[in-house]
């Protein structure tokens, strides 16, 4: 279904305007993260109301809101990163959690805003021990060799023409590339204002192996989401030819 171009380019301003919201807050208010989470909370309630299938949306936030935050720990307990005040929560602020809730909604509306029309994604049940198994991979080789920039880099470039050739559709490449880029941008801020650190610190304070880290996260979330929601809602998207 096309997408028409005042939506494409109302949902762009939208996340646009959201990301500088998220780390305007999180900058000014990160010493009181159980308050940041308070403000951080409208981001993912805009994005869901911003689809016309609520179902599908809300299965993707929650989708980002576990898998993203579970991620965060285990690399914390590696030693790749840490937050400067966790709050009542062990390791992690409880603002990630709407934070990471925005990560799958935000991208499938910008992909949606590139491609100019519904995201298309193969929704078979087999994709999500898949998906589910691709990111144990991921996070396994960043919790491992975090601790050097290339060596993470290396061992993850491999997958990414492995995703194209099983997947074959053009949101994977624009999901790779605004992973790498939405991610990032929305750190710089506060990382330069000492909400978290990380151990390697080469771009902006940030590894370079995070670009390609957040590329592949992005895929592999949102395929899990977009599967999820097939089988809660029985339906299922073919893969193309």
């Amino acid at each position: 279904m096309k997408t028409p171009l005042n939506e494409r380019i109302t949902n762009g301003a939208i996340i646009a305007g959201l990301v500088a919201y998220f780390a305007a807050i999180v900058t000014v208010f990160f010493k009181q993260p159980e308050l940041t989470a308070l403000l951080v909370l409208p981001a993912p309630v805009i994005l869901v109301f911003r689809f016309k299938e609520r179902k599908k949306a809300l299965i993707l936030a929650a989708t980002g809101l576990v898998i993203g935050p579970a991620t965060e720990i285990i690399c914390i307990i590696s030693g790749l990163w840490s937050y400067a005040t966790p709050g009542i929560l062990p390791y992690v602020p409880l603002w990630l959690f709407p934070g990471w809730a925005c990560f799958p909604l935000a991208l499938t509306l910008l992909t949606e805003a590139f491609l100019g029309h519904s995201f298309e994604f193969p929704a078979h049940g087999w994709l999500i021990p898949l998906a589910l198994l691709g990111l144990a991979i991921e996070i396994t080789i960043f919790a491992v060799l975090g601790n050097h920039w290339l060596y993470p880099i290396l061992a993850i470039l491999p997958f990414l023409p492995l995703l194209w050739f099983s997947i074959r559709l053009w949101e994977t490449p624009i999901l790779l590339l605004l992973g790498a880029l939405i991610g990032p941008v929305a750190e710089c801020i506060p990382i330069a204002a000492g909400a978290w650190t990380y151990a390697i610190r080469e771009i902006l304070g940030i590894p370079y192996y995070m670009l390609p880290a957040y590329g592949l996260f992005a895929v592999l979330t949102i395929n899990l989401g977009h599967a999820l929601n097939a089988r809660f809602r029985k339906r299922n998207i073919p893969v193309k030819p």
